[in-house]
This record gives C-alpha cells, structure tokens and sequence, in this order.
C-alpha cells in the first residue's frame, strides 16, 4: 500500500449522479481511460463497494480502496496496476487487488484496522511468510503458556516448515493469504497434485503447522489477523486400533528369547507397560518404585507434559548382570498367550 489518508470524520457525502460507477471487470479496466481535460478520473465498482481504479492521463493505472473505520473514511492504494501484456512498474494483477480490497473492506466492516497486521510486522522487520517461519523457529518458547517444544517435535515442524510451507508461501505477506487459498493448496497436496502418490496425513501436518505459525504470531502480537477460521482439514484421519492376536504374541516372544539382550529386556518392558518407545528408552532406575511396584514418569519425557504412574512387575532379584531384565519363563510365557 503505497498511501493511505484519513478523508474527513463526516458522513461519506452521497455519490453524485456524474460519479463513474462501472462494473469492474477485466475486459473493462484495459479499456478505461482518463476523461478529457482531467489528470486522473476514478472508476468506482458498482459490484464491489469501496473498489475502485485511478486513472492518469498518463495511462497508469492504480487500484484503491475507501473504507470507513471509527467513523471516519479512509482511502488506501493497492497497487499498480500489472495487464497481461505487462506495464512498466505494475506490480499488481486486477485479481490480487480485488482480493486484498475484500480483505481490507471485510476487517474495516468488522471493525479491524486493516493495516495493523502490517504496521506490526514492519515494527518486527518481517515482510515476507519465510520471515515469519524463520522468527516462530527461533522462539525457544513458542507454545502456549510459555512451553517449549520437544527435540524431537521441533525437528519435525522445522521440517515440514522448509520444505513444505516456504516454497510454497515463503515470499507472500502474511496478510495477503487467504482461507480458500489455503484449503486449495492443501486439499491439492492430500490429493497428491505434483507428486508421484497421495500425502494426506503430511497435508495435514502441514495444515497443522501452519496454523500454529499464524497463532504464534497472534500470541506475540505480530499479527491481528488469521486466516485459519471456519476451515477444516483436507483429510479425516482414522483412529488406528491394531492389537496383537495371540499367534503373533508367540511368535514375538519366541523370537525374543533369540535376540540379544537389551532389544529383549526393551521390547518387554514396552509390551508390559504400554510407554512409548521415547519414554522407554529414557528411564532410570530412580523412576522405579519397587515396594510399591510402580513406574513414575516424569512430565519432561512424556509427550503431554505431565507425570504418568503406572503399575510394574519390577523383580529386581530376576536381572541379569548389566541390568537387563531376563525373559519370562515358559509357563508364564502360555498364561499371557494362551487364547
């Protein structure tokens, strides 16, 4: 937006009868020319209020908006506009203006500043969706209530953040990108346009992240606006419930008294405690209650962040040296196979 002025706090006058209203479409606006004697006319939108087109007599033509906000009308410029067959210093295409003046006349008639957003991120140098990604990535704390992110959690949105959502976005303003824009991309990407098979799940992943981004961004007052409202996902995901038959839990354990040790003592206490794998691989001897026949984990290793207790058969008499637990005998092998 290259101006934008404070108009008056009066009512907006009443158009007059000579004012230029046009239905402003494409075919027409390559045709609009300046009026005889004058430096620059206006053509308003009939359908569209607020929109409108300024015409010098040069042939330049820029797209405005007017908009009124706490009683007062505002005008603003869009751009310069860019035709098909390119115009010295257009930067702007009739679609890209007609959206971003809905967007302006949507925040003005919901009482929003519509240049906030922007003044914000110009106060935190941040003029582009890639800076955006790069400052939430560099927050050591960008969760809610102040929580930071895992190891493990910050690998994998940093991932999905460089190579999925920058080259898609990373040069447009923030503030310019639209909800049906984002449920396009994204329904295309579940659907596996441009690739070799379908990613539903990484589509929502994506999704996912990129809705964070944009709430982070709220949270540090960088933003005043998201367009993740009223938008769903492009893929329902399905709740997986696999379990293990009983001829698979024979197997597993026969093959378990074959395999080395620690894979052996680990898989047990996955099978017997239901923790993940992360959990498992992080305990300590401290987290064991062995009157009680207790397991605590603590919050910084459980993926919610908060404490589980758990019930153990913890024999300590029955660990081999090194402090791997030994396999179960055969008879208590049938008793937790047995169909």
């Amino acid at each position: 937006m290259s101006e934008r002025a404070v108009v008056s706090g009066a009512p907006e006058r009443p158009r007059p009868k000579n004012e230029n209203l046009v239905f402003l479409n494409l075919p027409k606006l390559d045709f609009l020319k300046a009026r005889a004697g004058e430096n620059r006319t206006e053509y308003w939108d009939r359908a569209l209020r607020g929109f409108g087109v300024r015409v010098n007599a040069s042939g330049l033509k820029v797209f405005a908006v007017r908009y009124r906000l706490a009683g007062k009308l505002h005008r603003a410029d869009v751009g310069i506009y860019r035709n098909r067959r390119g115009v010295v210093g257009g930067e702007i295409t009739y679609t890209d203006a007609r959206k971003e003046a809905e967007r302006i006349l949507s925040d003005a008639r919901h009482g929003r500043d519509p240049f906030l957003s922007r003044t914000l991120l110009k106060k935190a140098d941040i003029s582009t969706f890639e800076g955006l990604c790069d400052r939430y990535l560099e927050d050591p704390t960008p969760c809610r209530r102040g929580r930071p992110l895992s190891e493990a959690t910050r690998t994998g949105i940093t991932r999905v953040i460089r190579k999925e959502l920058i080259p898609a976005w990373g040069n447009r303003d923030p503030n310019s990108i639209q909800p049906d824009e984002i449920e396009a991309w994204s329904r295309g990407l579940a659907a596996g346009d441009g690739r070799k098979k379908a990613v539903p799940y990484l589509a929502n992943r994506c999704f996912d992240y990129m809705a964070m981004v944009y709430s982070w961004a709220l949270r540090r007052r960088l933003l005043r606006y998201t367009p993740f409202v009223a938008i769903e996902k492009p893929f329902a995901e399905q709740k997986r419930a696999r379990t293990f038959s009983n001829d698979e839990l024979r197997r597993l354990f026969a093959a378990l008294k074959q395999s080395p040790k620690q894979i052996a003592a680990l898989w047990l206490m996955l099978f017997y405690t239901g923790n993940r794998l992360r959990e498992t691989l992080k305990m300590e001897w401290a987290w064991i209650d062995t009157e009680k026949k207790q397991l605590l984990l603590p919050a910084s290793v459980t993926k919610n962040k908060r404490e589980h207790l758990k019930s153990a058969r913890v024999r300590p008499e029955r660990r081999n040296e090194g402090g791997a637990a030994r396999l179960p005998d055969e008879r208590q092998d049938r008793r937790r196979t047995a169909p």
